[in-house]
């Protein structure tokens, strides 16, 4: 019954247990994969349209929003690992500050 189910979760519940790398259907899955795709697409449009106009206070505000997400969200952090978007421009700057959010250096990112 519970496989029955899991291939009825909304699409708010799919995203809430993949950000928590809880177990998925493989078709649950492959949705939470395409949602945080959308996310991490979103995030590269910021971080393009930021450098763009060389604004560096709005490319930090991206980046530790960002950071934040997957800060609290493993199975988002995963996602994003697996991504081509984590070899994005810009992913050194979300690697340094999800480093320096874990290590307790803060909750904001640096942009250098």
């Amino acid at each position: 019954m519970d496989e029955l189910y899991r291939g009825r979760l909304s699409l708010q519940e799919i995203w809430r247990l993949g950000c928590a790398d809880e177990p998925l259907s493989d078709g649950d899955r492959e949705h939470f994969v395409g949602l945080a795709r959308s996310r991490f697409f979103t995030f590269r449009l910021g971080m393009e349209h930021a450098r763009s106009g060389n604004d560096a206070g709005k490319r930090a505000s991206l980046i530790a929003g960002f950071v934040t997400e997957l800060a609290s969200g493993p199975g988002l952090e995963r996602a994003w690992r697996d991504s081509e978007f984590f070899r994005d421009p810009g992913a050194e700057d979300v690697e340094e500050a999800l480093t320096e959010r874990r290590d307790g250096a803060g909750d904001h990112a640096r942009v250098h």
